[in-house]
Order: C-alpha cells, then structure tokens, then sequence
C-alpha cells in the first residue's frame, strides 16, 4: 500500500496527484503560516486500495454499462448515483486498510471534525468542482469519520458529479478522490471572498453571514456584501441583507437557530480589509485570483479552503448542476407555495375551462378560446419547468439522507417509506375496483360494463367523474367510459383485487427516526413529511396538469368536428389550421401525401435496463404508443411505453410487468409499479420499437433485464 494519510502540513506540491487540489493548496498555506485549521489527507491510495481489495470495482462496471451515459436524463443518472453510494455504503474497508487508516485519524478522535472532498480534478486552475462533491460538518468520533469517509468517497458518483466530468470529458471510471479531515472551526461569522471580482478586475467582493458558512453555501443564509478597491483596500461599498437565522454545530451536523429580524454579521471594516489582506497574498501566492471561504473563531481568522476563480463560466448548464442540490429550507419553501398557491390555481383554472360550453359559441370564438387555452397550457407548462420539476428533489433529499442514515441494501427501500395512498392516480384506480368490486357481486350490473350500456345512473355519473378528471385526450370522452368498461371487466376475472397492505411502513419510519436525537428528530420528521409530499406530487401534479391539457384538447375536437368535411383525416392537422379554417372556411389545407415505410427493426433477445421494482414476470407484451391503445389492454400483459403517464396507470392492476424506455426511480412508471408490486425496469433504449405486441418478455427486476422471444 501507498502512503494513505499525509497531514496538512506535511503535503507538497508533487502530492497534488494523490491528495487533489483542495488539500494540496491548504497545505501550501499552512507551510507558509497561514493559520488553518489542523487536519489530515487521507490520499488517493486508499481510495484505490479499497476499490482493488473488494468486490466494489465489478459491481461498478456493471451498473456503469447499463445505459451510454450520454443517452442518460437526470432521472437516470440520479438512480445510477443512488446504486453507486449505496455500493460505497454496504462495502466494508478491509480489516488491515481500515486499520492502518485508524491508527492516523485516531489523532483527531476527541474533536469535531469536517470531513471534505479533494478529487483529483478538484479546484485546478481550469476546473472547479465547488459543490460537486460532499463535505460533512461537525463529525464525531473515529467510527462515524470512516463512515463519512466512504460517503465523501461516494459523492466522486453522484449525479452533479457525473454531469460535470461528461462536460469536461473526463473519465469517469479514472476518477479518484482524496479525502481532508480537519478540525472544526465554530465560526462565529463566516464567508466567501473573490479576491478578484469575476465582474470587475479592479475589485475584490466578499460576502459574509453570522455563524457558519454552511448557511451561505447552500443559500439558507443571505449574506451581506462588500466590495474593495484591489488597489487601496478600501471599502468600495457595503450592501446588507436582512436574515433570521445563522448555522450553528448541533449534536451531530448543523442547525439553524433563530437571531431575529436582522441578525447582523458583526463583521467591522478592520475585519473585511484583513480578510481582504490575506486574500491578497494568497492570490500572489498561487500567481491566480482565489476564491477563499473563511471564518472567524474569537476573533481569529482561518483559512478553510482557497481554490482558483477559474475561467469557465458559470452560466448554461453547469450552474444548474448546483441546482440539483437544492437545500431543505428552499425545498420546504417551495412546497408551501405550491400547496398553497400552484396546485389551487391549477384546479381552478381547469375548473373554469370546463364550466364553458364549446358547443354553442361561434366559430370565431371557438378559434380564440382555443388559442387562449393554449396559451394558458403554454404558461402551465413553465411552471411545471420552474417548480414542479424541481420540487422532485425533496424525494431525493429525503432518499439520501435516509440511505446514508440506514445503509440499506436496497437503494430504493426509501420509497416504500414515502409511499402514499393520496395520490390521484391510486385513488382513481382505487374507485375502479370499487366499481369492480360491485360489478362482481352484480351480474346484471357487470352485463351493462360489459356491452357498454351502463343504464344504473349513480354508477354511470362515478365513471362519468373518474374520466372527468382524467388528462389528454382521454379527458372526458365516451370512448374512455367505454374503454374503462372493458378494463373493468377484466378486473373482475383477476378476482383478488386487493392490494397488499404495507406493514412495513411505520416500522421502518420508527427505525429511521430512532437513529435521531434532540432537536434533529423534528428535523428529520420534517424531511420525512418533505419527500412523501414530492413523492405525491411527483404523480398528482402531472394529472392536473393533463386537465388542463384535456380542456385543451376537447376544444380542438370541438373545432375539427366542425370543419370535418374539409378532409376524411383531421387527427392530426395541427392547431394554427384549425384556427385558421374556423374563422376561414374557404382556406386550403396542404396534406403532405409521403408514406413513411414500416422499418423492421432488429431484434435484441437480451435487453439490459435499469432495475426499478424487484421480481420477475413474464407475458405478451402490449406495446402503449398512444393512450387510446391501453384500452386494448389484456391482464397478465406486460406492458411496454416509452413513458407511462399518471392518466395511464389505470392498467396498473391487470399488468404483470412494466418495461419504460425512460429511466430512473422517479418516473410515474417505477412509482405506480411499487405501489402495486409489480416488477420494473426502465432505461431501455428504444424499448417500444424493438419489442412488439405479442413477444413473449421475461422482466427481471433484480437485474434490470428483459428477455424478448420474437412473436411466432
């Protein structure tokens, strides 16, 4: 073995190899008399020696090779991150590695430390993976140090992570990390300072918040803002910002106390022009401006880390890499306002879509209320992007915490944990077997579903409320009632209906809520809340977003029944021309008369996916392309789409097996699938295409395999 841990101190220069920028640069500093707090790298050789001597390295392979990572939506990337940490998490350090490791860190036993990241592609002078990778404060104890130890090391593949090393194209499997264990410093005031403005050469800025800087960095915190002439070092200006809370140690971690209204920083111009100061000599140091974070412990100043400003900007795509790390007090915020504010509105405005009668207005009106209903689909659709999407991570905040809490060995078990039974898309098929359920014990009942002549008017006004607030072109059509009739049906024929209860719920929130302490149980119960709301809404706002798309879409029937007799097929005549023939009869249409040929695609016996729900099925595919066709659905089918909607998991109970093009454990599919039990794998490229209604599937959900046997 290498040399596994160096202290500060003791690194130079040549070690940058195997201890990455960010302790290479500290020690730089602490040999020069900077004052930083003490610490210990512990370095790229063990990380490597810990990968060779286990049985981590082929796992990894494995999961790597799934899906070309390129082809990869964040979805994807998130769930193969998921199963990379929870390998990290479940692996256990060879006993003679771990206790060589020991035998170093031990010297830091009685004090609080930060365990950080320092990858080897950290904090270069043309990179910087500021946030990328996990840091964790205020941990105690040797035993939790080499549990955090691999958590750091795991965070080399989370999703933030895997975006930036394909950008910089870097090699993900090369990728090393070296790891800094130092003392914690309890700031009393903290902060950031460039000591080149990226927006002014002439000026340094630094900002700053009370307490630690775990508040700023990750934007709980507003901080105050200073600018300094580079020159002179004077104070160019001062901007305040107004706050009322400040991160402080907790048993374990950090917690936000409560200061007030204003809670000032208590940083004095002395304080600003000496961190400015330093940060002078330290950009002369290292021949480049620096951003350096800060701290100040009675009322002496520690360096904590100092990395180039680099030249790559922030704006695109990689500053929302840094969105994907979205923090527990926004995450909340944003749940308030889209329980309090989105969700309602969105009710309401489909509600008020609905109440207006198509039928009798003009032509002329119609073609406005249709681009008026676009439009507002249009600007539904931005917030959707703006804020549904994003509220997704609270399901992912939650899973991370839970999976680094209990080391599962199932990286999803946390989704049974938030699994609910309020979302609409389960109580919707919740009042379908209901209906079935009567309809068993009914046969003149069960008749009338059957040859579509429902004739018992509560029943037919419950169907008629269930296609009601359905979504898409399903909305509120005759044929869908028909439709649901034949699933019906066929829920009948399965006869046990229910599904199966899950006891394991309470017992595992207790556990996970055990392993908290103090004012971190509310905390954690708070999480707990966050993701089963993001779990919920993940699916529901999906459907109510559908409404209003449904309102849309019955307008445009209703303007192509009226211009019918301009061609036999009007499917797919786009909405400018409908418009355009409402308020224009005599307008040509142009109908583009190319035939596309039917291409056979080759056949792939072995599909390779991503496992979302274990088990294994198999049965005749039923490839769903259009919404219409799942009404065609037979039970015991699997079946096969390139995305499954919420509006379509009304065959959720008559499938056997779902098979998604589209990956990840966040998608409705895998959602609706755990619900119901029934086995998942998603990821697989261009899955409604290279399997056929009719091939015999086998679904592996241990493995994330489907096996095709071609249609005789």
């Amino acid at each position: 073995m290498g040399e596994l841990v160096i202290s500060l101190d003791s690194i130079q220069e040549e070690d940058r190899g195997r201890c990455g920028g960010k302790a290479t640069s500290l020690g730089s500093l602490v040999q020069r008399g900077f004052r930083v707090p003490l610490g210990l790298c512990v370095t790229t050789d063990a990380y490597r020696e810990f990968l060779r001597r286990t049985p981590i390295k082929g796992k990894m392979t494995l999961e790597l090779s799934r899906k070309i990572f390129e082809e990869m939506r964040w979805e994807e990337m998130w769930d193969l991150s998921l199963r990379m940490k929870t390998l990290f998490l479940n692996t256990a350090l060879p006993g003679d590695l771990e206790k060589a490791l020991l035998q170093k860190l031990n010297t830091l036993e009685a004090d609080p430390v930060v365990v950080r990241s320092s990858s080897l592609a950290e904090d270069s002078s043309s990179t910087s993976f500021a946030g990328v990778h996990d840091s964790f404060v205020n941990v105690q104890g040797t035993s939790k140090i080499m549990d955090h130890l691999r958590m750091v090391w795991a965070s080399l593949w989370s999703d933030r992570a895997f975006l930036y090393r394909r950008e910089l194209e870097l090699d993900l499997e090369s990728s090393a990390m070296a790891v800094l264990v130092q003392k914690m410093v309890k700031g009393e005031r903290s902060g950031v300072i460039f000591s080149r403005d990226p927006d002014d050469e002439n000026l340094a800025m630094l900002e700053a918040v009370p307490g630690m800087n775990q508040g700023m960095v990750d934007g709980t915190v507003p901080p105050d803002r200073w600018t300094i002439n580079r020159s002179s070092g004077e104070i160019v200006s001062f901007t305040p910002s107004s706050r009322d809370k400040m991160a402080v140690p907790a048993s374990e971690g950090i917690e936000y106390r409560n200061i007030g209204d204003k809670g000032a920083v208590n940083m004095s111009d002395e304080d600003v022009k000496e961190v400015f100061q330093r940060a002078y000599s330290i950009e002369r140091l290292f021949k480049a401006p620096q951003d350096i974070e800060f701290t100040f412990d009675d009322h002496e100043l520690f360096i904590l880390q100092s990395r180039p400003i680099t030249t790559i900007t922030e704006d695109g795509q990689r500053a929302w890499y840094r969105t994907l790390r979205r923090s527990f007090d926004n995450l909340i915020a944003l749940k308030e306002k889209i329980e309090g504010e989105i969700l309602p509105d969105m009710i309401d405005e489909s509600r008020k879509l609905e109440s207006i009668d198509l039928a009798i207005i003009s032509d002329e009106e119609l073609a406005g209320e249709i681009e008026n209903r676009k439009a507002i689909l249009d600007s539904w659709e931005e917030v959707y992007k703006d804020d549904l999407i994003p509220f997704a991570h609270g399901m992912r905040l939650f899973g991370e915490v839970y999976n680094a809490t209990m080391k599962p060995k199932d990286p999803h078990q946390f989704l049974e944990v938030l699994a609910s039974d309020d979302m609409l898309s389960i109580q919707r098929n919740k009042a379908l077997v209901g209906i079935a359920k009567r309809a068993a014990q009914d046969e003149e009942l069960l008749k009338q579903i059957r040859y579509g002549r429902v004739e018992d008017s509560s029943l037919r006004e419950e169907m008629e409320l269930i296609v009601k607030n359905m979504g898409g072109r399903l909305r509120g059509s005759s044929s869908t009632i028909e439709g649901l009739g034949r699933i019906i049906v066929q829920m009948v024929e399965i006869g046990d209906l229910d599904r199966e209860e899950r006891v394991r719920v309470d017992e595992l929130e207790n556990q996970f809520l055990a392993e908290f302490s103090g004012n971190e149980v509310e905390r954690a119960k708070k999480l707990l809340d966050l993701g089963r709301t993001s779990y919920r809404l993940r699916d529901d706002d999906n459907i109510l977003l559908g409404r209003i798309e449904g309102e849309l879409e019955r307008s445009k029937v209703e303007g192509i029944s009226r211009i019918a007799d301009k061609s036999p097929d009007l499917k797919s005549i786009p909405l400018t021309s409908i418009i355009g023939l409402l308020r224009n009869p005599e307008m040509e249409l142009e109908f583009n008369e190319e035939k596309v040929e039917s291409e056979q695609h080759l056949k792939s016996r072995q599909l390779v996916g991503q496992p979302a729900i274990k088990g294994i099925a198999t049965g005749r595919a039923r490839v769903v392309i259009d919404e219409e066709q799942l009404f065609d659905f037979k039970r015991g089918e699997v079946l096969v789409c390139d995305s499954l909607d919420p509006n379509m998991t009304f065959v959720a109970p008559l499938c056997s097996a779902i098979v998604e093009r589209r990956g990840g454990m966040l998608i409705h599919g895998a959602i609706i699938a755990r619900e119901y039990g029934i086995p998942c794998v998603t990821g697989i490229p261009d899955a409604t295409e290279v399997i056929e209604t009719g091939d015999k599937v086998t679904v592996d959900g241990f493995l994330g395999i489907v096996t095709v046997d071609r249609m005789k």
